[in-house]
């Protein structure tokens, strides 16, 4: 996941992110917008078929998203595999992910589990952070 601020007003229609390699039957991968609560605001279909290595993959909403207030929002992806996960630009370790005030990180990465981003999720830091970006 990544937290980007958006401002009110702000319409989001499509999710990005750099696949650096595409995995092995790879059953399922998706990107969702979220509140900093981690209540989902739009997810994209299954954009599995649209991984390429070396790429940028783009997903668009279902629908368009206008944002309701200045804040934090959470970009997330989340892929599942049987045998080899799609691989994402990213970054570890505090430094790459420093403060937009004190002690607050930029850049998070989410809870396990979770079939698909088709509902709402519970925001966790375990130290690796996926770089995505909104349109």
């Amino acid at each position: 996941m990544s937290l980007v601020g958006l401002r009110a007003g702000d319409i989001v229609t499509t999710l990005y992110a750099f696949c650096t390699g595409a995995g092995t039957l790879v059953t399922y991968t998706g990107m969702g917008l979220f509140r900093a609560t981690g209540v989902r605001l739009g997810s994209t279909a299954d954009i599995k078929a649209s991984l390429v290595a070396n790429t940028i993959l783009s997903g668009a909403l279902a629908a368009p998203v206008t944002i309701d207030a200045d804040g934090g929002y959470y970009l997330a992806i989340l892929s599942t595999a049987t045998t080899t996960q799609p691989a994402f630009v990213r970054a570890s370790g505090t430094s790459q992910g420093v403060a937009v005030g004190t002690g607050v990180r930029k850049n998070a990465n989410s809870q396990g589990g979770l079939a698909n981003l088709n509902g709402n999720l519970t925001p966790a830091d375990n130290g690796v952070w996926y770089w995505i970006a909104c349109a």
